[in-house]
């Protein structure tokens, strides 16, 4: 005999998912960092704080178009940006934490919990990570059909990396609010600087070509002394380049015989 998971058994009965002001819309306890959270679920639960695992996983998936989003970078991840200006609790949601870290320890000031939001999303949806693995978890686990958000592991940024870029990227939202606040993406942009600029072919590949005339790719250009500095705190944070593969030895997969 076997049984449903709680989440598609709880699918044709909970509606209230769909519903911005009920409390079984992850909506209701990801965006705003005050008490009203701990009333709707509790003052103990774990993914009633703005910065959780669970709370910045399933708002840079938000920001990507997933969870029923028409797009990138909608009014709820604009406003979670607004909301939640504080610098001093970690970020949660990179997928390469050490690369991140790397650069936030010498930013001043550090990124604040809506920026990570603005980072994170832009990894997720231009750097891909062949050997990053994720877990399946419900947001909300109490709550049937809660979504389903993909928890990275810690040591996701192992080589090699793949950027892509959207075909029109003057037009896309998520890039845009990047270029108005690039320097809370400085790690990511300098993964996609040298990508864009061939930089590390071998351990860090574009997949398709932007426009020079693109405002991504002047601005890449234009800041390329900027991003070369980040991108070599990076490398050499890292640890030296592995022969065989050209990514740092500290991230390289062990070689199938």
């Amino acid at each position: 005999m076997s049984y449903a998971n709680f989440f598609n058994f709880g699918k044709s009965l909970n509606n209230n998912i769909a519903y911005t002001n009920s409390p079984a819309n992850p909506l209701t306890s990801t965006i705003m960092p005050n008490y009203n959270t701990q009333f709707n679920h509790g003052a103990t639960a774990r993914w009633s704080r703005t910065f959780s695992t669970e709370s910045a996983t399933y708002m840079k998936e938000l920001a990507v178009g997933k969870h029923g989003a028409r797009g990138p970078w909608n009014t709820y991840c604009e406003a979670y940006y607004l909301a939640n200006p504080e610098n001093y609790w970690p970020n949660l949601g990179a997928l390469n934490t050490n690369a991140f870290v790397l650069v936030n320890t010498h930013n001043i000031p550090p990124n604040s919990v809506g920026q990570n939001l603005l980072r994170n999303s832009l990894e997720l949806y231009c750097v891909h990570y062949p050997s990053a693995t994720f877990n399946q978890e419900q947001y909300d686990p109490n709550i049937a059909n809660s979504p389903i958000i993909n928890i990275s592991n810690s040591l996701a940024g192992n080589c090699p990396a793949i950027v892509t870029l959207p075909q029109n990227p003057d037009s896309d939202p998520l890039l845009n609010k990047v270029l108005q606040d690039p320097t809370a993406c400085a790690d990511v942009l300098a993964y996609i600087w040298a990508a864009v600029m061939r930089k590390l072919p071998n351990h860090i590949r574009l997949r398709r070509e932007i426009s020079t005339d693109s405002k991504l790719y002047k601005h890449l250009h234009n800041q390329s002394k900027y991003y070369k500095y980040w991108f070599g705190i990076i490398m050499n944070g890292l640890g030296p380049l592995c022969s065989s593969c050209g990514s740092p030895k500290i991230w390289c997969p062990p070689i199938k015989k």
